[in-house]
């Protein structure tokens, strides 16, 4: 489980932070199997973004707490990620390769 700490004033950004701490995953994920990917997916990252903005303005994304072992911080915890498009969702062009 993945759980990050933000300040109230960045709540309203959570949608931006899944899909960037899943875009990061994704390519650790590929890295570690030999597929380096550059440069940063923005196409799937925003693709996320969206994907989990829609899943937090439904409530099926955990809200943050308003309080935060009383400091007033909130929290984001990790959710299941939206479902994968065909191809896995990542373009030879969003990995940074060009197809031969």
């Amino acid at each position: 489980m993945l759980t990050q700490t933000v300040p109230p004033a960045l709540a309203e950004q959570r949608a931006t932070q899944l899909a960037a701490w899943q875009t990061y995953l994704e390519l650790l994920f590929a890295a570690l199997h030999g597929d380096v990917r550059r440069p940063w997916p923005r196409d799937r990252t925003e693709l996320l973004r969206q994907r989990y903005e829609q899943r937090l303005g439904e409530g099926r994304v955990m809200r943050p707490a308003t309080e935060c072992a009383g400091s007033g911080a909130g929290r984001l915890v990790h959710v299941p990620p939206p479902k994968p498009v065909a191809g896995g969702g990542i373009t030879p062009q969003q990995r940074g390769h060009h197809a031969a």
